[in-house]
């Protein structure tokens, strides 16, 4: 008689995240960048492109480097039966958010229930609701939190605490923008009107694709934009290459000449160091050369004429005594 085991069920994401840790160190940075803010906006790309070209040693020595964050369990929620229902009990202490006040807190009603929270425009509902979605999960791009500009510039980035109730038992913690939420809030989604916006704006609006299935589409289309890039740099060194090349004067029977015609990704840079030097007699000359240009052409001149009819007069002088 077979017994049969009976798998725990993993998520579309937990799959994901297996599959990642053999992929490159760009591609698991642009799956993080897709399973929590949904897109990949231009700025990203342009990172994307510097973590890729860094891994082959192709970064220019002015461009900033930017350090990978690749795709963790941080990231995404837990998997299915690893956590009871997660609550919010409450969301307080804000600090470098808005204009939103440091001592005052918002509870939620028991679940399951609707808490409303109601306002006048600019009281602050959305500014709470934008440090839930961050904290928490939600679709499309996150929301900037910004600091409250009639004030002085923060010194450090926006914080709040977050009570949540997991098992019937309340957990308090600490969120920071732009680090990693607490794993047990990864519970939470959160649906708003920008998050409604981005299912109907997308492509294919007549169908729904499920949280997690809809990852290696953008991460396909991801790949096609760094290749993109990644041919527009090379297109551009070969042009500068062309344009240089064409402007050599150069002898082809001479040792630099012979190195100019051959030289490609193999030629080794101790070839070019030694014929790049000088010798003794060389060395002399271009030290002749930079005294020579040191001195004021004009008056140099004057002294050679000077010079030259010196030595004349003496000569005539010679002549006439003789």
């Amino acid at each position: 008689m077979e017994t049969l085991i009976k798998q725990k069920p993993i998520s579309a994401l937990h799959e994901i995240l297996k599959w990642s840790v053999s992929r490159p160190e760009w591609q698991r940075d642009a799956l993080r960048r897709i399973v929590i803010n949904g897109v990949i906006n231009q700025k990203d790309f342009l990172e994307l492109n510097k973590i890729c070209r860094a891994n082959h040693n192709l970064v220019l020595d002015k461009e900033c480097a930017v350090k990978a964050v690749p795709l963790d369990k941080t990231h995404i929620p837990p998997g299915h039966g690893l956590e009871a229902s997660v609550e919010l009990v409450s969301i307080g202490n804000l600090q470098g958010v808005n204009r939103l006040p440091s001592d005052q807190i918002i509870t939620f009603g028991a679940a399951p229930g609707l808490t409303v929270i109601y306002g006048d425009t600019g009281t602050g509902k959305s500014g709470y609701a934008r440090v839930i979605k961050k904290a928490c999960r939600t679709r499309g791009a996150l929301p900037e939190i910004r600091p409250d500009v009639f004030a002085a510039p923060p010194t450090s980035p926006p914080t709040c605490d977050i009570v949540c109730r997991l098992g019937g038992k309340d957990y308090p913690l600490v969120w920071q923008d732009k680090e990693p939420s607490d794993p047990r809030l990864a519970n939470v989604f959160v649906f708003d009107t920008s998050t409604a916006d981005h299912y109907l704006e997308q492509d294919s609006p007549s169908t729904f694709t499920p949280y997690g299935l809809d990852v290696l589409p953008k991460m396909a289309k991801a790949c096609d934009t760094i290749k993109y890039l990644i041919k527009q740099d090379f297109d551009s060194v070969n042009r500068d290459i062309d344009a240089t090349v064409k402007n050599w004067k150069y002898n082809a029977n001479t040792s630099v000449g012979k190195l100019l015609i051959g030289l490609c990704r193999n030629t080794k840079p101790d070839q070019v160091e030694t014929l790049s030097g000088l010798d003794e007699e060389q060395r002399r000359h271009l030290t002749d050369l930079i005294e020579a240009l040191k001195s004021d052409p004009k008056q140099k001149a004057k002294e050679t004429r000077a010079a030259a009819a010196v030595k004349y007069l003496c000569r005539e002088s010679k002549r006439y005594v003789d």
